[in-house]
């Protein structure tokens, strides 16, 4: 299977996740995770009464950053843009014009989305500015503030990485520490920053 195909194939249906010491679980596909991610069915007063709530200004973003590229690199790749964006993505490994290209903007189109949808164990925010730019506070596209400076402390099964396998990174700048480079890093700030014990709250970022 093509790169191209495997990424339409995570986009657009049921696929393996791969979990922790070797176990996977069957998914939806990532544009209807997306979906659910966009919407909500909350039931009405009467019975079958729907509405569909936004929950997610963030995620109704990405799932139009994802249809117009979509329907962008369809038009350009395959002469059309009507239908489904899922529709138009199956078509993309036999009609595409420049599949390298393709594959390309197929894979990007999956890390967006699973950035949203699995974004991965939390994050430990270091209340301190960062040593590579000196800022200590970053606004996302909604405004939010947040600690420039986090920590990785958790492995991907939630439990806690080893000291010497943490890493540091910056939202603002985007430095990045680990291993013999965290060393210096460490140096800088805090040890109680790193504390990692009962009682210490472990908040996302």
């Amino acid at each position: 299977m093509s790169e191209l195909q495997d990424s339409i194939d995570r986009l657009t249906r049921d696929h393996e996740r791969p979990l922790a010491q070797g176990k996977t679980v069957t998914v939806p596909g990532l544009l209807a995770q997306l979906d659910a991610a966009v919407t909500e069915q909350k039931r009405g007063g009467s019975a079958g009464n729907e509405i569909a709530i936004p929950v997610s200004p963030g995620a109704m973003r990405i799932q139009a950053e994802v249809a117009d590229v979509v329907r962008s690199e369809s038009l350009e790749q395959i002469g059309t843009h009507a239908g489904r964006v899922a529709d138009l993505l199956k078509r993309w490994p036999e009609e595409g014009g420049d599949l390298d290209h393709l594959e390309h903007v197929a894979l990007d189109l999956c890390d967006k989305i699973e950035a949203l949808v699995d974004p991965g164990p939390p994050r430990r925010p270091l209340r301190e500015r960062c040593p590579a730019c000196g800022q200590r506070w970053v606004l996302d596209e909604d405004g939010h503030r947040s600690e420039c400076l986090t920590a990785g402390v958790f492995k991907e099964d939630g439990t806690l990485k080893l000291p010497a396998d943490y890493d540091v990174e910056c939202l603002n700048c985007s430095a990045h520490w680990a291993g013999k480079d965290l060393a210096g890093v460490l140096k800088r700030l805090p040890k109680s920053l790193l504390n990692t014990g009962a009682g210490i709250q472990m908040t996302a970022v």
